[in-house]
């Protein structure tokens, strides 16, 4: 059994929404609150057709991530699960959609942000109305 898991966490680009694969520890180690990031943008180096460098490039993310997970000991089963972790999570991000799901802390966010950004415009807006004045 590997010994990350993997999860579809929202970021915000360029004022919209982006699914991103997030990999973390199972069993987080003292001091590691990380986590390792694909954005999409970087698909591309996770599919051995449009990378010709696929296997090396996933051999050298794996032992990043034990390293920065501090997972133990290697060993190409323990690598090999890692990997599956990855991949599995690659179709999970190319199936997610655009913006955070019904319910979803990130959307809840992204209705405070809204609310805010109208707020405001509201203000400035019965700012100019009145010339200023306030009261």
């Amino acid at each position: 059994m590997a010994e990350v898991t993997r999860e579809i966490v929202y970021r915000k680009k360029d004022g919209d929404w982006e699914p991103v694969l997030s990999i973390k520890p199972k069993t987080p180690r003292d001091g590691h609150h990380s986590n390792f990031a694909i954005r999409l943008d970087d698909l591309w180096m996770y599919t051995p057709d449009k990378n010709p460098n696929f296997e090396k490039w996933m051999y050298e993310v794996v032992m990043y991530i034990y390293k920065m997970f501090n997972l133990g000991i290697i060993s190409s089963q323990r690598m090999a699960e890692v990997a599956t972790v990855i991949e599995d999570g690659i179709d999970g991000l190319l199936k997610a959609p655009p913006e955070p799901p019904a319910g979803s802390m990130e959307l809840a966010m992204k209705k405070a942000m809204e609310e805010k950004a109208m707020l405001e415009k509201k203000v400035i807006m019965e700012g100019i109305s009145s010339g200023g004045r306030h009261g």
